[in-house]
């Protein structure tokens, strides 16, 4: 008699934020606290699942697929003994270790008389000094490094013989890089795919199976078309996303060496560098549960991948025809779970590339991170309806970790009302943590901001509320004992802050005038460079003569300077508006995209503007100091769609980057690099080198 059966791979993912960090050797920990706890089991992360109300079985959301029975109306139900796994092959080229897959340049490259190098040239703009940032181009002074979709490419800062050294071809999609003496680390994303469940049946007495039909995704019930049940106890995706890791020795520019491959289950965050250590934060939300019951860790936990780690002891898990390592839950922190759920994973390599990953999770979905040299911060939005009052309530949990190397360990968590911008809103001096949000009143409609000063047990010392009601946030910046804020409904109030007393912080000061800025720089202790747009409010008068501001107008992108000096007569010396309205700029939201050249004082950034058919690309080069703001040099490109080629995988130049080696700039516009030095306030550009 011939037996159907059912060959079905089991995948879940969890919905709320979960922060991974793994490490080899982690201090016992003490933790007192009501908002977290360290789980002992799986079954402590369940439980918190089960607490949010999300994966009943009854909710349709989680019953996205199911496991299939077949015989009709009385239906005969497969038992998980009756269950195999088949895998499909892992979407793309896996690259073996050593093994970099790279496209060298058609001319030979003399490493020993190669690119001259500098020793003065630009590094990333950072909100930490100490702490390194991950970023598409970056640059040691004799190499640039960028990062374009699937490829690195290694070019010699070599001025008018620059040229591209090495080309490494990338599986996945690249978000950013770090470079560190020899060491090039690369950040990217790729999808790992597997075979979708099929029905098979038994040949005769052999062990062999026939498959009868691979079963369509997602599976909807009932199918009305087939004699077949859903068993809600089982589920299947048939991809995952992950964030991946590669470590390159690049003694040899010519041939970079692969050292290490590291990947977890999630999309990428963000990445810190401090010393040799790399800290990586990804984060995977959970769907798909059919019935939290039955699942088993390698359905809930983060998965995750690692060239130097020995499985030994480790549970492991067959997804894409590889073999993944399972996150332990004890490593797990459980977290507040709100409106979300996810696995957040933070994990530490060293450039070395000789070392395992360590890694830890914590429940939560995570909003921003915040790192120095001692600490790192994390950040969880929350929410809270009261159907009593049909009031509302925004908070933000806090936890914070101390780090030690490798070693990052809990030491204390806490609350503030209001959501944070970015990661700019907070910072920690002294042994306190400064924290700004802006916060939505229900009950008037009015949103305002607030500034609360925490002590080292996130217990709150000291606050500023309702700063500027009416308005938001648009930019923060702590520097010491001081304090910028900018708020903006139709102006831009730029308020001064007085952190000396953690337990009496105050505004020390105010300057409202037209625009906003986005990004706070401290150029000097007298001084501080604002970036963001101009704007013009739009006024209507009645018929009595009476004006009323309804809103504004956005103009071109505006620097302005601030004159600190006086803290509490805040002033603007001078400003500079770019272009009008059509003007756009990474440097709008990226502080990465803002090039800082302290020696001479300059300030660069790359922007894009639109006029009927013409499109323009330029690099702007400022003079900010002595009280003003001037335009060095520019260069401005007709945009002709000037990608490398016509394949649309190799359309990847999405960014544009300005950084300096010495005395030459260097502009990457639209996968074209252009060497360029300043000649009488204006850039001459000297060579161009098309990728």
């Amino acid at each position: 008699m011939k037996k159907a059966g059912l060959i079905l791979l089991t995948f879940v993912l969890c919905a709320s934020t979960v922060f991974s960090f793994a490490y080899n050797a982690v201090p016992k920990e003490k933790i007192e606290s009501d908002m977290i706890a360290k789980a002992a089991s799986l079954e402590d992360i369940k439980d918190a699942l089960r607490k949010t109300g999300m994966f009943d079985n009854n909710n349709s959301l989680h019953r996205k697929y199911g496991m299939f029975t077949y015989g009709g109306a009385s239906g005969t139900v497969f038992e998980t003994a009756d269950l195999a796994v088949n895998y499909a092959p892992i979407a793309g080229s896996v690259m073996n270790k050593g093994d970099a897959d790279i496209d060298m340049p058609s001319e030979a490259f003399d490493e020993a008389g190669g690119a001259e190098g500098s020793s003065d040239y630009s590094r990333t703009n950072t909100q930490i000094d100490g702490i390194d940032e991950a970023d598409i181009v970056k640059t040691d002074g004799r190499y640039i490094y960028i990062a374009a979709n699937r490829h690195i490419y290694i070019v010699s800062a070599d001025k008018e013989k620059m040229k591209v050294i090495s080309k490494l071809n990338e599986d996945g999609y690249i978000r950013n890089i770090f470079i560190d003496d020899n060491r090039l680390i690369v950040f990217g994303g790729n999808t790992v795919t597997d075979e979708p469940p099929a029905l098979y049946e038994e040949n005769g007495d052999d062990e062999s199976k026939s498959k009868i039909r691979e079963l369509p995704m997602p599976i909807s019930s009932p199918m009305a078309s087939a004699d077949y049940d859903i068993d809600t106890g089982y589920n299947f995706c048939d991809y995952k996303t992950f964030t991946y890791v590669n470590i390159y020795d690049t003694e040899n520019k010519e041939k970079p060496e692969l050292i290490q491959e590291f990947s977890v289950e999630g999309d990428f965050v963000t990445a810190r560098k401090s010393g040799n250590l790399i800290y990586l934060v990804a984060s995977k939300y959970i769907y798909g549960i059919a019935d939290l019951e039955k699942a088993g860790s390698g359905d809930i936990m983060p998965l995750y991948k690692d060239t130097e780690a020995k499985l030994k002891n480790k549970e492991t898990y067959d997804f894409g025809g590889e073999k993944m390592i399972v996150t332990d839950p004890s490593q797990v922190y459980l977290c507040p779970i709100k409106e979300s759920a996810a696995f957040t994973t933070l994990a530490v390599l060293d450039t070395a590339g000789d070392e395992e990953a360590d890694i830890k999770s914590y429940m939560g979905s995570v909003r921003e991170f915040y790192m120095n040299k001692e600490s790192a911060f994390l950040t969880f939005d929350n929410y809270e309806y009261n159907e009593k009052t049909h009031t509302s309530r925004e908070y933000t949990d806090i936890i914070a970790l101390d780090i030690d190397g490798r070693n990052v360990t809990y030491r204390a968590d806490g609350t503030v009302n209001g959501h944070l911008l970015n990661q700019f809103s907070m910072d920690e001096y002294g042994g306190y943590f400064r924290i700004a949000t802006t916060e939505w009143d229900s009950g008037n409609g009015q949103q305002s901001s607030n500034l609360f000063v925490l002590d080292e047990n996130l217990d709150t010392v000291g606050s500023i509320r309702n700063i500027a009601e009416g308005e938001q946030i648009y930019s923060v910046r702590f520097m010491g004992d001081k304090g910028y804020i900018v708020t903006f409904e139709t102006v831009d109030p730029f308020f001064t802050v007085d952190l000396s007393d953690p337990s009496d912080p105050k505004i020390a000061g105010e300057l409202k005038l037209p625009g906003y800025s986005n990004y706070l720089h401290q150029i000097d202790e007298n001084t501080v460079l604002g970036v963001g747009r101009q704007t013009k409010e739009l006024i209507t008068r009645d018929e009595f003569g009476n004006e009323e501001v309804v809103g504004f107008r956005q103009g071109g992108i505006k620097l302005s300077l601030f004159d600190i000096s006086n803290f509490a007569e805040p002033k603007e010396l001078d400003s500079y508006v770019l272009g009008d309205d059509s003007i756009w700029s990474d440097a709008l939201y990226d502080h990465k995209a803002i090039m800082i050249n302290k020696t001479e004082n300059l300030v660069g950034i790359c922007a894009s503007s639109y006029s009927g058919d013409s499109h323009k690309n330029g690099a702007y080069l400022f003079n900010v100091g002595n009280g003003s703001i001037t335009l060095k040099g520019s260069a401005e490109i007709t945009a002709e769609n000037n990608y490398m080629n016509s394949e649309y995988e190799e359309s990847a130049f999405y960014y544009s980057r300005l950084c300096y080696a010495g005395d030459t700039y260097y502009y990457l516009n639209d996968g074209t690099i252009y060497a360029m030095q300043i000649d009488d306030n204006s850039f001459g550009t000297i060579a161009q080198l098309q990728l």
